[in-house]
């Protein structure tokens, strides 16, 4: 009926009419249409009569072979017993199966059944105090001074790795060190010691390694503080509720690690401004921060630090005195401080950077943040770096190290020269507070003063502009710093004006010419 060259049936009415007058070889009886499979052979049979008759079968081919042809297609050879092999393999793989089956549906049922007979309230005070006890390894502090002072010095440095900055190291030791070390001074007098200070200021300009340096010169002490350090984001969970909680858990285990310091660097990611568009999410982590730091509980001494490079973007709730008591910032470096920051990374050189050279740099350097400054020294030592030993013997010297299996073969000695530091200052890219405020400048939609306005505004804006001339610390956006230039070439003639008009207020620390 099947022909396999066509790949479809024909004559099947036929054969069906043929099938009900051939006779079963065995029975005699009509409807025999089982053949054998030898195309000669006219031997038909039922399916029961086959099978009593001793006829081969061939169930992956659906086809017969009788008596007298049996021996044709008797299975034999390494193919057969290789089947047979594989169809035993086979069955103990399932009944493997389905006895491992058995037995995880037995352990399930026992399972409920003493889950039936303790309670579910067990189980669940198992699982939450084995995720408590991940969560407080996870929040572990790190404990400096007393007698772990040895090993906490080796893992921060004190104030001598700050250089200028001498007005914030002052505050930060008012604020954090003495309420700390010395509590009884403000319960004698029925005072509360300050609970929080506030970092913010340009990035690069040392907020972070204020902190560290804190912790350097706290571990130098005799007594034992604990030190906690969390970034923005890391409180923060995917699951409703997990940043809440991560926060609880810190505050209860610096209370009892007290005297404590936690250090939330970039806390405008943590608690940023509450508005109507904000997710409910953040509002009550900020509503959980605030109730944590000035609640109805003490919470003793502990000291939170927060740094941010935004501070307009921090919750104003969080602001206020009781929670971040100080407001500490961190202006660019004027020239003296640039030219210490700039000693001090270059102290451990064969030569120091010292003289007419420093205060060259120094003055060039307006606007740069300390970690400017770092960045600068770097790229000045590999300029002297690369002039003295090409790329390629650098190479083949690590390489001849490599294979000789010596750890340490240093470089010969080299001096970083005056080209080097123009080089690397040339190459340098725009300084953080550069890049800031260009992009303030950018969002301020500017327009054209109106004329009436101009001799209202006339003396603020010259105020301004002088103040801003005198501070050099200052960057000033591209429009501004053209003002500027023009005030210094034409100073003497804005005095004479100035003189004229009877404003000598606006004189006052400007020089006369």
């Amino acid at each position: 009926v099947y022909f396999a060259g066509l790949g479809c049936l024909k004559n099947v009415r036929a054969a069906l009419c043929r099938g009900r007058a051939l006779k079963c070889t065995r029975c005699g009886r009509r409807g025999a249409t089982i053949g054998c499979r030898v195309d000669r052979c006219p031997k038909t049979y039922h399916l029961p009569c086959a099978r009593a008759n001793g006829c081969i079968f061939d169930h992956r081919k659906f086809l017969i072979a009788c008596t007298d042809h049996r021996h044709l297609f008797q299975p034999s050879g390494n193919k057969y017993f290789a089947r047979i092999k594989k169809l035993k393999a086979r069955k103990m793989m399932w009944e493997t199966k389905k006895r491992s089956n058995d037995a995880s549906r037995k352990d399930i049922d026992a399972e409920e059944r003493w889950l039936e007979n303790c309670g579910e309230d067990e189980e669940f005070l198992k699982r939450e105090n084995k995720r408590l006890h991940r969560d407080l390894l996870r929040i572990a502090p790190v404990y400096i001074g007393g007698s772990d002072s040895a090993a906490s010095e080796n893992s921060f440095q004190g104030w001598e790795s700050v250089a200028g900055l001498k007005d914030v190291i002052r505050c930060m030791k008012e604020v954090v060190i003495i309420p700390l070390l010395y509590p009884n001074f403000f319960d004698n007098l029925g005072l509360t010691p300050p609970r929080g200070v506030l970092l913010h200021g340009y990035p690069g300009t040392g907020k972070t390694l204020v902190v560290r340096s804190l912790i350097g010169a706290c571990a130098r002490g005799d007594r034992r503080i604990a030190y906690f350090a969390r970034k923005g984001a890391d409180c923060l969970g995917k699951y409703v509720g997990d940043a809440e909680r991560q926060l609880r858990l810190l505050f209860q285990v610096a209370e009892k690690c007290q005297p404590s310091i936690i250090f939330f660097d970039e806390i405008d990611g943590l608690a940023p401004c509450r508005t109507r568009q904000q997710d409910q999410t953040h509002s009550s982590v900020v509503s959980t921060l605030l109730a944590l730091m000035d609640g109805l509980k003490s919470r003793g001494s502990v000291v939170v630090i927060g740094a941010t490079n935004r501070p307009e973007a921090v919750d104003p709730a969080l602001r206020r005195p009781g929670r971040f008591d100080r407001e500490i910032y961190f202006p660019l470096p004027s020239t003296e401080d640039r030219a210490s920051i700039l000693s001090l990374h270059t102290q451990k050189w064969p030569k120091p950077i010292s003289g007419s050279l420093l205060g060259w740099i120094a003055k060039k350097t307006s606007g740069f943040a300390g970690a400017d400054l770092q960045a600068l020294c770097t790229q000045a030592a590999m300029n002297a770096l690369k002039r003295n030993f090409p790329l390629q013997e650098v190479l083949s010297v690590a390489e001849k190290r490599h294979s000789s299996g010596c750890k340490n073969t240093p470089l010969p000695s080299f001096t970083v020269e005056e080209r080097d530091w123009v080089e690397a200052f040339l190459s340098s890219p725009l300084p953080c507070s550069q890049r800031e405020a260009g992009n303030a400048a950018n969002d301020v939609v500017c327009s054209p003063l109106p004329v009436q306005l101009v001799p209202c505004l006339l003396r603020p804006l010259c105020t301004i502009l002088l103040s801003l001339y005198l501070d050099e610390r200052l960057w000033l956006p591209l429009p501004i710093s053209k003002a500027v230039t023009l005030i210094k070439n034409y100073k003497r003639l804005i005095w004479q004006l100035l003189h004229k008009k009877g404003m000598e207020m606006l004189c006052k620390g400007f020089p006369k010419y």
